[in-house]
């Protein structure tokens, strides 16, 4: 279309320049030059859609050499831009065209450029008119795209609550079961260390615990409806010293440390700050088993969470792995910044959110 529209215009300009017509030589070099530059513009149309689209503009008005750039400049402009762009940037090549008319057009020329002005005002309406509709097919398609994607993620969200619920979910209960039968039979019994029947307790409410927090994820993976019962209160940096008393009862040697006021972080960048500390204690019971850790919290300008401890010569089960990439992605999530690494024979691991979530 660009280079059509130029050949229909630039054609009576090359006649000159070969010694041919009656054209001024000087005036069929500004024609040639004036094309030129406009289609060289149309380069740079996808960065700088609006910026090219006016200096075509002015080119328009020099010359209608630049007619057919113009076309394609004024229909991506509004397709990418949207319509009062589109329109804005049309009204403004129609003024400078209908300037150089009226400047430039010879004398005794005056239908012949009512003529012009009409052709270029009809192509530019035209080119406009394309470019809505093929930005409104690609925002539907975009839509449609959209909507395939949450379709297939949400079947497979709920492929994995399924097979959650029916493994996991099925294990931790025989777990929650077993550890009260057990808690139930060592009260029975007289010569009992108070020592077991306390951690079959704690085996008990753990297990319990772990199902109610599995029950939250399964209604979040499949959608939660809101006709659901109401979602538990998630814990947050207030509940920090709870977390702690509960992994110091299973044989876990913690030393936790609290500065600044909890309520100026947001409820989700403290869930987040919880959930990170918790991690990191996993991560030390199944590394560094019998390792002192120490679990710093400051709460400032913004949360910094400091989980360390000694690395041991005996290393704990192996993980998956997923732990840290987890806690990498909460902090992600809320804008904040991570840093994990062996310093002088510790695991440190230093963890900065901000008090309210940034981003998306």
């Amino acid at each position: 279309m660009a280079i059509l529209g130029t050949l229909y215009y630039l054609s009576p300009a090359a006649l000159p320049i070969l010694g041919i017509g009656s054209l001024p030589v000087h005036l069929a070099v500004v024609m040639v030059v004036t094309a030129v530059a406009a289609l060289a513009l149309l380069v740079w149309r996808e960065p700088h859609p609006v910026a090219v689209a006016l200096a075509i503009a002015v080119l328009l008005g020099v010359s209608p050499t630049a007619f057919g750039a113009a076309i394609v400049a004024q229909e991506h402009v509004t397709r990418v831009r949207g319509r009062k762009v589109g329109i804005a940037v049309g009204l403004a090549m129609i003024a400078t065209r209908t300037v150089g008319l009226v400047f430039t057009a010879p004398e005794g020329a005056g239908s012949a450029a009512q003529v012009e002005w009409i052709l270029i005002t009809a192509s530019l309406v035209m080119a406009t008119l394309v470019g809505m509709f093929r930005a409104e097919t690609s925002t539907a398609r975009q839509a449609a795209e959209d909507s395939r994607v949450d379709a297939v993620r949400l079947l497979e969200r709920e492929r994995i609550a399924r097979e959650m619920h029916d493994d996991i979910a099925h294990r931790i209960s025989l777990v929650a079961l077993h550890a009260g039968a057990l808690e139930y039979r060592a009260s029975l019994a007289t010569n009992t260390d108070p020592k077991a029947t306390e951690l079959s307790g704690m085996i008990r409410e753990n297990a319990q615990a772990a199902l109610d927090e599995l029950r939250v994820m399964l209604g979040t993976l499949r959608g939660g409806g809101s006709d659901g019962p109401p979602d538990p209160p998630q814990p947050d940096v207030s509940d920090l010293r709870a977390l702690v008393v509960q992994a110091q009862q299973a044989g876990q040697v913690i030393t936790l440390q609290v500065d600044g006021d909890a309520t100026r972080a947001s409820k989700h960048v403290s869930r987040h700050a919880y959930r990170i500390v918790q991690e990191a204690l996993t991560n030390a019971r199944k590394h560094a088993p019998g390792a002192p850790v120490a679990v710093e919290v400051v709460i400032a300008q913004d949360v910094q969470v400091r989980v360390s401890n000694p690395l041991t010569a005996a290393v704990g089960g192996g993980g998956s792995g997923f732990g840290l990439v987890g806690v990498a992605e909460r902090v992600e999530q809320v804008g904040g910044t991570l840093e994990h690494g062996v310093r002088g024979g510790d695991f440190v691991l230093d963890a900065r959110l901000p008090t309210v979530r940034m981003g998306g």
